[in-house]
């Protein structure tokens, strides 16, 4: 529920990406949500092998290539805003 509730809150504030550095023995977490591993890994003196993942919020091939969950959450948003457009 905490990705749901980031995603959905960084999204409504116009948000395009969410950029994360990582532990790499967590990045899988974050790559079932849709995100994708960029740039070089490196090593933190204090938190050790890290890497970077990204997301775009707006990318619904994506999420649904990833199996995301929170493709639910894109497409409550864009239903929403198709229906408050039509008003």
């Amino acid at each position: 529920e905490m990705f749901r509730s980031v995603y959905r809150s960084g999204y409504l504030n116009g948000a395009r990406y969410c950029l994360v550095g990582t532990r790499l023995n967590i990045a899988d977490l974050y790559r079932r949500f849709g995100f994708c591993e960029i740039g070089e890994r490196y090593l933190d003196d204090i938190s050790g092998n890290m890497t970077v993942v990204k997301l775009d919020l707006h990318d619904r091939q994506n999420l649904e290539r990833a199996r995301s969950p929170l493709l639910t959450v894109y497409d409550e948003l864009i239903s929403q805003n198709r229906e408050r457009t039509r008003a």
